[in-house]
């Protein structure tokens, strides 16, 4: 990826609107929008708007719009950014697009412009990444989580985490450096307390993550039960919509189905599943089984529908407009909707998403893994506190670098290259 380039791409959605947004980003971009816009001046104020009619890189008139310019480094990505206002649609923007091409730039690649922001210092990985967390947003708890940490919310944390391992690192390699002068051992006072706080706050931030990827609309439920028991009806009841075929023939359902639902502000993927019984003669409906007993298995939650199902499963009585409820479950019918509301609740308790969120929590499989990889280095430096001090030093400088992946203190191209090729071309 050159910095000499200047990249192009639309920054709002390509399908029909009032009015797409088309961002242009680097060294050029000033002179490539002025012969979009001849009558434009470089001179005008930064975040000024203006307008006028856009011409193509022959004179033709291409659409009349809005133009205004960023200066670096001030800007989103750190460098000369002018961006455009015109028409919505997608042959419009198309066209747009094409000739600011045709003018000099280069389309962008997936989060280029994210990634520009990040290289020049404008937002930390961890804060570029919310971008992306902002506009996929399943729910509003997942949009409040991903704006604090585009705020710095986690990135903040995570630099106070780093800070204190480097104090100790620093201490630790005194003590190597000065050993036969006996200064390392008054540098390291204190050293186990401080590398116990700072364990403790990442293996905090470590366990956020079940209820942080719950709010952020991760979670998966999974309806299960005995075959005609009535899971493709509360399915499709849930949902609103009718997606899953029903009749009063067992066994109709083969296959596992799936489907987002807003349970009250938490959105889950629901999941029907064929019913399940011992074993059939049906080979389809065998491999139906197998998948919804594995879907299950990988669930964060089962709604099991009738008698006899897992003990930590949530229990539903269902049909009960036709029958008395039974197995001390939740009693529900899809048909007239009663007790519909109160399984929404209970599966959104049993989810933890009727918990308020205090405090930072981790919604990101990447930031986990890293953490959960810095708790463990930190805890095999706590069961060997009087190992010699080279070794300790090893535990806390693995600990300093998952933690540095986190924020981009510590980086390589792949890993730049696996977070923003998830992005969106126009972020």
């Amino acid at each position: 990826m050159a910095f000499s380039d200047t990249i192009v791409a639309l920054a709002s959605s390509a399908g029909f609107g009032g009015v797409g947004v088309i961002r242009v980003s680097g060294p050029s971009a000033v002179l490539i929008a002025q012969r979009i816009a001849p009558w434009w001046s470089a001179e005008s104020l930064p975040g000024l708007l203006r307008y006028g009619t856009f011409v193509s890189p022959t004179g033709a008139p291409l659409d009349t719009g809005l133009i205004v310019r960023f200066a670096g480094p001030r800007s989103y990505t750190g460098e000369d950014v002018v961006e455009f206002q015109v028409h919505g649609g997608a042959i419009n923007l198309s066209r747009f697009v094409n000739a600011l091409v045709g003018c000099g730039a280069r389309p962008a690649e997936p989060g280029e412009f994210s990634r520009r922001a990040f290289l020049n210092g404008r937002v930390d990985l961890a804060q570029a990444e919310a971008v992306a967390d902002v506009v996929s947003a399943r729910s509003e708890g997942g949009l409040v989580l991903a704006q604090a940490q585009l705020a710095g919310a986690l990135s903040s944390r995570v630099r106070a985490a780093m800070d204190q391992l480097l104090d100790l690192l620093a201490a630790l390699e005194v003590q190597v450096d000065f050993v036969d002068e006996d200064l390392g051992e008054a540098l390291t006072r204190g050293f186990e307390g401080t590398l116990r706080g700072v364990h403790d706050d990442v293996q905090h931030l470590v366990a956020s993550y079940a209820l942080g990827r719950v709010l952020r609309g991760d979670a998966r439920v999974v309806l299960a039960g005995a075959p005609n028991a009535g899971k493709s009806s509360l399915f499709n009841a849930l949902l609103g919509v009718s997606r899953a075929i029903v009749t009063p023939i067992p066994g109709t359902t083969r296959d596992t189905l799936e489907a987002a639902v807003d349970l009250g502000g938490l959105v889950v993927t629901l999941i029907d599943t064929a019913g399940l019984r011992d074993q059939s003669d049906d080979p389809v409906e065998a491999e139906g089984i197998r998948r919804g007993r594995a879907a299950a298995d990988e669930a964060d939650l089962v709604v099991w529908l009738g008698e006899g199902g897992p003990g930590d499963a949530l229990w539903v009585s269902p049909k009960c407009d036709l029958r008395a409820p039974h197995g001390g479950g939740i009693p529900v019918s899809a048909v007239t909707g009663a007790g519909l509301d109160r399984l929404r609740e209970a599966i959104r308790h049993r989810l933890g998403g009727a918990v308020k969120a205090d405090g930072v929590l981790v919604t990101n499989p990447r930031h986990h893994a890293a953490l959960s990889q810095a708790a463990g280095a930190l805890r095999k430096a706590l069961e060997a506190p009087h190992a010699a001090p080279e070794l300790l030093a090893v535990d806390v400088r693995e600990a300093v670098w998952q933690l540095g992946t986190i924020v981009g203190a510590t980086t390589t191209d792949d890993l730049l290259d696996r977070v923003f090729s998830q992005f969106c071309i126009g972020k």
